[in-house]
């Protein structure tokens, strides 16, 4: 079921990748690596990176993201539903010369991407001196952005808040299985946010998890989940104490049928790139006892990239086979 093309010296075979493949292939380390360059090339014009658009019908829609890197000759899209099953295809192409490089399936790469770009904003945004990780949330992604949070900074605390006790038990058993880090279970999401450094929200809540009195003076806020006018996981008050806000795209935040939840604050024109942070275009922390938000959209083009990497590497080691 290979495919082959040849273009001059180089030969291409389309490599099919499943879910267990590419976990062995990219960890939390090389997906933070590949994003960090690629939001270096964002910044200087050498990435594509549309909004996702929906193809609607009755009972959901397919979602999907398209991008790449004109510097790196990688061009992609991510496709996936909201019908029920987490299913997601990634098909990656070589921009000289056309050919399908590989498809990636399964929704490892979307976890992984989501949770390294939450970590960027903490390598460039959070206190350097920051030694207590908060999460609210137990699900998939408030575990990918833990382990990637792990590998960014040496935090020597874990404490996790989610009103599903049972889910919190297997988020924290999950967590130590995976990076030998324990968790702290906390009893409410207050009492996360009164210790946390950096408190990262992964969650599905359509109302505010914290609010505006509990946020510590110097920590970082990562908001993962919903951003809406009518429903957002953040208390709408937090922006107005933050010295810095960033998202991973702007063009992201204003393309949601809904409208985000700073549409109408006059902060929203102080709302950065990440992309220009990381580049040192602009500042990602002014003070030390500043606290500065992360409003994290999903940037186009990341998956492909880290698929592309996948890709790369199983190619190397001969697979190129469907599995």
């Amino acid at each position: 079921m290979d495919s082959a093309e040849r273009d001059g010296d180089r030969n291409y075979s389309t490599v099919f990748v499943n879910e267990a493949d590419a976990r062995k292939a990219i960890g939390a380390k090389a997906a933070l690596t590949i994003l960090e360059n690629f939001f270096r090339d964002r910044s200087r014009g050498a990435t594509i990176t549309p909004p996702r658009w929906h193809v609607n019908s009755a009972n959901g829609d397919m979602a999907i993201t398209a991008g790449g890197s004109e510097a790196k000759s990688i061009i992609g899209f991510r496709a996936y539903t909201t019908y029920g099953a987490d299913d997601q295809l990634i098909a990656v192409f070589d921009m000289e010369n056309g050919s399908l490089k590989g498809i990636v399936t399964g929704s490892y790469i979307g976890s992984i991407r989501t949770a390294a770009i939450g970590s960027l904003s903490i390598k460039y945004m959070a206190r350097k001196d920051s030694s207590v990780l908060g999460i609210i949330g137990s699900g998939t992604q408030a575990f990918f952005q833990t382990v990637c949070a792990l590998e960014t900074m040496p935090f020597t605390r874990v404490l996790a808040y989610s009103p599903n006790r049972d889910h919190l038990e297997m988020f924290a058993s999950r967590v130590m299985a995976d990076t030998g880090k324990a968790v702290r279970l906390m009893g409410s999401a207050k009492e996360v946010a009164d210790e946390a450094d950096v408190l990262i929200l992964a969650t599905r809540s359509s109302d505010p998890v914290i609010f505006r009195e509990w946020v510590r003076d110097g920590s970082h806020i990562i908001s993962v989940g919903k951003k809406f006018i009518d429903e957002h996981e953040l208390d709408a008050a937090i922006p107005s104490i933050c010295s810095v806000i960033a998202t991973d795209s702007l063009d992201q935040l204003e393309s949601y049928p809904e409208k985000h939840f700073m549409e109408s604050s006059p902060l929203k024109a102080s709302i950065v790139e990440l992309s220009d942070i990381i580049s040192s275009k602009k500042i990602g922390r002014i003070g030390r006892d500043d606290v500065t938000l992360f409003l994290s959209v999903g940037l186009s083009g990341t998956e492909v990239m880290i698929a592309n990497e996948a890709i790369e590497r199983l190619r190397a080691r001969g697979i190129q086979k469907l599995k």
